[in-house]
């Protein structure tokens, strides 16, 4: 860097040869105008007026500056901007009610519309109120564990690394070689883990605080086993150790599932299994590569933390899949006892 420094301050034949570069290397560019850039430019004045205006603590003129700004950025591409307008719209509107310049549906209003243009930033869902309005324009496409998942499916994308395949190839491998239950609920986008104590379920995969999957894995059985009583009664426990040893809230929707190749089951452990969900041990495998399929597409187009249009766009990939959680649960709606035949006990698995 000195060394350069020193080229730079003396002007010399190397300093000259690197300057006539980087100029017929700009000679050969073209510029580009951005198809967005006439709005953008259009909606300066009234930024800039809106900034003064809430400098000023005058927030009916803030909002109207706001209302102008709204009125100028109308291109597609410009979505993510146009929530962030609607947002400062809705805190200028916020802040003249709390002078008592406005009521309070105003301000709803601006942060329902701000959500509706923005529907992955979770955050903005509450300040709509509670008594918002049903018939605003509300993203109803987008659930919010769904957008919950998408947020934790960049932390893993940036920490398996964006640059080069190979920890994440890796990873996949891993998962695949063996489905390895715990890492692929975490490659999914849900907080998955596990726990080796007696009487402590199979992985256990959470969307957010409305919803946790918890699984029994019955890997080791066969078509013909037959489910027994004891592996219904450990499948239904579950809900109740992950509320122990986690402190869920008591809202949370803990939904038991069992992973087995099974289709009998003992005659005694039939009602104990109407409140556990049933997965074909082989469907589970299929969905699952191609869960990990659509992962990698997804994360094919993973342009950085923050994105708007790409978060909309895997949230609804994700759906399409079935790997959101409310996609998840309508796919497993049939409970374990739907699924199996009841048999005499003294067939059932030792």
């Amino acid at each position: 860097m000195l060394e350069n420094l020193r080229h730079f301050f003396d002007r010399d034949t190397e300093w000259e040869q690197a300057d006539q570069a980087i100029l017929s290397l700009r000679a050969g560019l073209s510029q580009r105008t951005l198809a967005a850039t006439k709005d953008l430019a259009d909606a300066v004045g009234s930024e800039l007026a809106y900034q003064y205006a809430l400098w000023h603590s005058d927030f009916l003129a803030a909002l109207e500056h706001c209302r102008a700004v709204l009125g100028k950025l109308n291109h597609t591409d410009l979505q993510g901007y146009r929530a962030l307008w609607l947002y400062l719209a809705g805190s200028a509107a916020w802040l003249a009610c709390r002078e008592g310049q406005l009521d309070q549906e105003t301000a709803k209003d601006y942060f329902r519309k701000a959500q509706a243009a923005a529907p992955v930033l979770r955050w903005l869902v509450g300040l709509s109120g509670p008594q918002a309005s049903g018939n605003a324009a509300r993203p109803a496409a987008i659930e919010l564990s769904a957008t919950a998942i998408v947020e934790r499916l960049e932390g893993v994308f940036e920490q398996l690394g964006t640059v080069h395949d190979r920890k994440y190839d890796a990873e996949e491998r891993e998962i695949l070689s063996a489905i390895g239950h715990k890492r692929l609920g975490k490659l999914l986008g849900y907080d998955s883990d596990n726990n080796s104590d007696d009487a402590a379920p199979d992985p256990w995969w959470i969307a957010d605080e409305s919803v946790c999957f918890v699984f029994e894995d019955h890997a080791e059985g066969k078509k013909d086993t037959v489910f027994s009583a004891r592996k219904a009664r450990q499948a239904a426990s579950h809900p109740d150790w992950l509320r122990e040893h986690l402190k869920l809230p008591e809202s949370t929707e803990i939904i038991p599932i069992v992973i087995t190749p099974c289709t009998k089951s003992s005659k005694g452990a039939l009602p104990v299994l109407k409140k556990v969900r049933y997965w074909s041990r082989d469907d589970f495998r299929t969905w699952a590569k191609n869960a990990l399929r659509a992962i990698r597409d997804i994360r094919r187009d993973f342009p950085g933390v923050g994105n708007l249009a790409w978060r909309t766009a895997a949230a609804a990939r994700l759906k399409a899949e079935k790997i959101t959680p409310e996609q998840l649960k309508g796919m497993l709606s049939k409970s374990a006892a739907d699924v199996m035949r009841g048999v005499e006990a003294d067939q059932e698995e030792s």
